[in-house]
């Protein structure tokens, strides 16, 4: 008798966790998950609003790596090493001293 009533309550405290849960789950699929999966598969098409979506594998990751403008953004977003950090650190020292 009280060990089926400790499942019972075990259980009941359980399904009450997973309803709680239920709503951020849901959010997050929704808003988060979802909208990743939809991006991450039209950018293996030649998309616009007024046609259909039409598959070209990696060619516009192609066109991204090969063009000269997009290879500088990248360079220049990306630390590069010593020389950078310690850049940074004085120009943060000068500014707190």
């Amino acid at each position: 008798m009280f060990l089926q009533k400790l499942l019972a309550t075990r259980f009941n405290y359980r399904s009450q966790l997973y309803l709680l849960l239920l709503p951020y789950l849901a959010g997050i699929t929704l808003l988060v998950v979802i909208p990743t999966l939809i991006t991450v598969a039209l950018s293996f098409t030649q998309y616009d609003i007024f046609s259909a979506p039409q598959w070209n594998d990696f060619a516009n990751f192609r066109n991204f790596l090969s063009d000269r403008l997009f290879q500088r953004a990248l360079y220049n977003s990306l630390p590069r090493g010593r020389a950078w950090q310690s850049r940074n650190w004085r120009g943060a020292r000068k500014w707190h001293c």
